[in-house]
């Protein structure tokens, strides 16, 4: 499983734009959350306007996974409501990964 979130917003200069600053602290929560909840180490690649967390899924026991996946969940939540709000400035888009 994974979440990646890159770029900018372009609502406000950087450091006063609402956007960024709401979709960073849901992706930065959902990793911190997988951290201290799920307690898995995830692979983790963080730059300016670059986020990506992936979770290797095959070890894991069933709790984890599920709490994984809920983390995920609630981030999806979250992104689809500034999606609304802010459409030309956020977008989404699932892949499904082969592993």
């Amino acid at each position: 499983m994974s979440l990646q979130v890159e770029g900018h917003a372009g609502l406000n200069k950087k450091g006063e734009d609402i956007v960024c600053s709401a979709v960073s602290a849901l992706a930065q929560t959902a990793v911190l959350s997988v951290t201290m909840l799920a307690g898995i180490e995830p692979d983790l690649h963080k730059r300016d306007g670059y986020i990506k967390m992936t979770v290797d899924t095959t070890s894991l026991d069933e709790h984890a996974a599920e709490t994984i996946q809920t983390i995920l969940g609630t981030f999806v939540i979250g992104i689809t409501e500034i999606v609304k709000t802010y459409p030309r400035q956020v977008h989404i888009e699932f892949k499904e990964e082969n592993t």
